[in-house]
């Protein structure tokens, strides 16, 4: 089932969850997703930049922030060429470059999203030494749960050794969006199925 694209899709019952609990708590970073990578070698900033943005093009969720339609949390989400915020920083030479990676991963930690405002990830790529750098992601729990980490870090690896190659994307086009996932719980909950298991358990 694919979702009929509308200017704010619904949100999947764990994002509305998400959503009710930063509207009564307040922006908070609680559900931070942090995945932070220590990259040794020769690495190419410009082309890993550039697989992060293909990859946030690839999946509508990584684009997605959340807007209040009607007492209800929809997904908004933007368009394909919104790219991935990375911010870029140099320490190599400093000798408080450790101290300084600790603090950026802290900062990380402790900067709460914006659900309405977005975008819900962001990155620091910081430069140690010339063959040495970090990669710090900081995703909201809202378009990345447990099981997609791997996903995510395979994708953008597969992406950026393609282009170091000269080569383009080589991913496939997603069958569905997790917008489609959402569509799909919506429909269940409301289709005959879900009310005959009701009326089972009365």
């Amino acid at each position: 089932m694919t979702a009929i694209r509308t200017p704010h899709s619904v949100s999947s019952f764990g994002q509305q969850r998400l959503w009710a609990l930063a509207q009564a708590e307040g922006s908070n970073a609680a559900y931070n997703e942090q995945l932070d990578y220590l990259i040794e070698g020769d690495l190419d900033h410009v082309l890993l930049a550039r697989a992060l943005d293909i990859v946030v093009a690839r999946h509508e969720t990584l684009r997605t922030r959340f807007v209040t339609v009607e007492g209800e949390a929809r997904q908004d989400i933007g368009p394909p060429g919104s790219g991935f915020a990375l911010r870029r920083e140099d320490l190599s030479g400093r000798p408080d470059s450790g101290e300084l990676l600790v603090a950026r991963q802290r900062e990380e930690c402790e900067t709460p999203f914006d659900l309405g405002a977005g975008p819900l990830a962001r990155g620091q790529l910081l430069t140690l030494a010339p063959d040495r750098h970090a990669l710090l992601l900081t995703l909201h729990h809202s378009i990345l749960d447990g099981l997609s980490v791997g996903l995510l870090l395979t994708e953008v690896s597969t992406v950026y050794a393609a282009l170091l190659r000269g080569e383009p994307d080589p991913l496939p086009p997603l069958p569905a969006q997790f917008a489609d996932h959402a569509a799909r719980q919506h429909a269940w909950v409301e289709g005959e199925e879900a009310a005959s298991q009701a009326a089972y358990w009365r």
